[in-house]
């Protein structure tokens, strides 16, 4: 199979700088004023704030949602390439907000107190960016890492490696941890983000889209 094309590396670069800018800026600076999303200001019309919340981290957990998030980064672009990431982390955090917003407005309308009140206040965002992660780092562990060529770097599945097992396991217990805690209306984010970072992953990698799923970051 041909190497990457120069462009394609170029490609590579620039995301993962991108990502680096991403994750200083939400430690540094966050979403700002103006920019805090809520499912009552999209449903208003304001969809740009469905990609600002990905800068609100989670105030209780602040560090350490962060620390995660840029261990649960390098992991994902190292195995499978920035591409993906980046793929992985705007669908399903878009996605799974969508799915969260959509299910308060029709709990409000229902009646529910509960969602009346959920649909005004802030939603953190990064915590979903760090559910789709892990999503497709339990992928990888399950497909295997991403060769220079874009061929798996290991081409029997039936025998992981242990790189494969340590990615497989950080990511469930991510779920885990996630699930055990996702008892609000926006924590159900979390679950569905998860669902659509491991399903997406799976399969931009089985089908090799062009452009995404073929290019990683080393070799097995």
């Amino acid at each position: 199979m041909k190497t990457s094309r120069p462009s394609g590396r170029l490609l590579d670069r620039i995301l993962i700088a991108a990502a680096g800018v991403y994750l200083v800026w939400i430690a540094a600076v966050g979403a700002g004023s103006g920019w805090h999303a809520t499912a009552d200001l999209v449903f208003e019309g304001r969809v740009w704030l469905l990609l600002s919340s990905s800068l609100e981290i989670t105030p209780e957990f602040n560090w350490a949602q962060w620390i995660l998030l840029a261990g649960i980064t390098a992991a994902v672009i190292y195995r499978l390439g920035p591409r993906i990431w980046w793929t992985v982390a705007l669908t399903g955090h878009v996605g799974a907000a969508l799915v969260s917003y959509t299910a308060i407005e029709i709990a409000t309308q229902a009646g529910s107190a509960s969602a009346r009140t959920s649909a005004g206040q802030t939603d953190f965002g990064v915590s979903i960016v760090l559910a789709a992660s892990l999503g497709a780092l339990t992928a990888s562990g399950l497909t295997g890492r991403r060769g220079r060529n874009g061929d798996l770097a290991g081409t029997d599945r039936a025998t992981p490696t242990r790189a494969d097992r340590a990615a497989l396991a950080v990511g469930l217990l991510g779920l885990a941890g996630m699930a055990a805690f996702s008892i609000g209306w926006y924590d159900i984010q979390h679950l569905v983000g998860y669902a659509i970072g491991f399903f997406l992953t799976r399969y931009l990698v089985d089908h090799n889209v062009r452009g995404i799923g073929r290019e990683g970051s080393g070799s097995g």
